[in-house]
């Protein structure tokens, strides 16, 4: 064989050698994205224990600061709705036994309802149910909330009837109060009896609102909240006369007929003399309470008086099981298509099956990071996407396929495929986006919510996988 021959063969080697490296290199990329963003959707598990310490995949929590106070990306666990996951049923007992006509005592129960809603409106809480029930003659409004609900909070906010009182010392309880002594204040703030009504009555309260929320300044990790009262131009009249007539003392203001004030604000002798109408009362509100305090007086009052009763804790709607019987069905189902994949398509079919693996764990992922609320909806769009994403590399595998078969190079074969594709498909993931912000501000009844909000997120992640991760593996691997 001649020397130049053989050397025009050698560099031929030398060059596909170099092509075979560079893409063994870019699959191992993409394996470790694969494999990086299966950890993120994967909820915690718990691996073995070598010298003391356990391993553990999944779940897990990246802070966004060094200090371990700051916001961080929460991957360790799924939100999911009372579908899939259960969650807690609280009974709020309402005092209506007294009333003897039932057309009136199933209006008040309506009307409590109604009240409860809308203070669970204000926190920002929606995903419960709500429905009346009597149990031995005794009658309850019982909400059912999802586990991620903070139920101590929740059962706060609904077990309060929501009335305001707010009273001052009286006179004969002067010598127990003196200025600036903690025993003193102490004293008054435990003793019921030294406090007598004011003229403020509900109607004079129009609400409350947070306007400041500022460091505590005997623990700099905590925050309290400054909370302003808004009267109606009568009721400021009232408050006015009342501080007058109470310089250097506290005023008490009392919920649901509370043994010790909630707050006990002292009016000092210069604002006694120039009282605005709408006081703001400072540093005595911790900020969840504040915003309780907000949600239950904003509301309006209750027509009876409420406590919470107890709570019970109910299984998902669908079943214990439905939730693993479904992941089972989605993972034989994605696996035939996988197969399929690989049978028709070779080794471009398994590229294209590691990228759907990482469309649905970034999906996934994503779900838990937005703190989205999992359920069937949801699931059911973010599956669509999927399909979709399939559907568009399906069209390019195929174009591939017949450019081959028709004696075109494969690397240019791929390169048309992609192309002649890519068009088609960024329009309509475009205009499925587009659909979907449109039914989300103009939502339509038939279509859910929830649903238009999971196809989105994942037509988005599948444009996003499409544009960048089939260009790079399927157009020009």
């Amino acid at each position: 064989m001649p020397a130049k021959k053989r050397k025009k063969r050698a560099l031929r080697r030398a060059f596909l050698t170099k092509g075979t490296q560079k893409t063994a290199f870019k699959i191992l990329i993409l394996v470790v994205l694969v494999v990086g963003a299966v950890l993120l959707a994967l909820p915690r598990i718990q691996g073995p224990t070598i010298g003391g310490y356990t391993l553990s995949f999944g779940g897990y929590n990246l802070p966004l600061t060094g200090d371990g106070n700051g916001r961080s990306l929460d991957f360790s666990r799924f939100h999911k709705d009372l579908s899939l996951g259960g969650g807690n049923r609280v009974f709020i007992k309402v005092e209506v036994s007294q009333i003897e006509n039932p057309t009136e005592r199933s209006e008040t129960l309506l009307a409590v309802k109604d009240g409860l809603i809308r203070r669970l409106n204000i926190l920002g809480v929606s995903d419960f149910s709500v429905s009346t029930t009597t149990r031995d003659e005794e009658h309850f409004v019982t909400f059912d909330f999802s586990h991620i609900i903070n139920f101590e909070k929740i059962a706060s906010v609904l077990g309060q009837t929501g009335e305001l009182e707010l009273k001052e010392l009286k006179e004969e309880s002067g010598e127990e109060w003196v200025l600036g002594d903690e025993e003193s204040m102490t004293k008054v703030y435990n003793n019921p009896t030294v406090w007598q009504e004011t003229e403020i009555t509900e109607e004079d309260l129009f609400g409350i609102s947070i306007v400041d929320i500022r460091p505590n300044e005997g623990d700099a990790t905590l925050e309290t909240a400054q909370i302003m009262f808004y009267f109606s131009p009568e009721g400021q009249e009232k408050f006015k006369e009342i501080t007058k007539r109470n310089p250097e003392k506290p005023l008490g203001f009392f919920l649901d007929e509370s043994f010790n004030p909630i707050a006990m604000p002292v009016i000092t002798k210069e604002m006694s003399e120039n009282i605005p109408g709408n006081p703001v009362v400072t540093g005595a509100f911790p900020v969840g309470f504040a915003q309780n305090l907000v949600a239950v007086l904003n509301s309006g009052g209750l027509p009876a008086h409420v406590r919470f009763s107890h709570q019970e804790e109910i299984p998902p709607a669908f079943g214990e099981d439905f939730a693993w019987r479904g992941l089972i069905a989605f993972g034989v189902g994605f696996s035939l298509v996988a197969v399929f994949m690989v049978f028709i398509f070779g080794w471009l079919g398994v590229v294209v099956d590691l990228i759907l693996v990482f469309f649905v764990a970034l999906v996934l992922a994503l779900f838990k990071v937005l703190n989205m609320v999992l359920n069937l909806p949801v699931l059911l769009g973010g599956m669509l996407s999927l399909f979709l994403l399939l559907k568009a590399f399906v069209s390019v595998l195929y174009d591939n396929k017949f450019g081959i078969s028709v004696g075109k190079p494969k690397r240019v074969s791929r390169a048309l495929g992609f192309d002649n594709n890519f068009a088609v498909v960024r329009t309509n993931f475009l205009l499925i986006v587009g659909a979907c912000f449109v039914l989300f501000v103009l939502p339509i009844l038939v279509v859910s919510t929830d649903f238009v909000i999971g196809l989105g997120i994942g037509t988005l992640v599948g444009l996003f996988v499409f544009l960048v991760l089939g260009r790079a593996y399927v157009r020009n691997v």
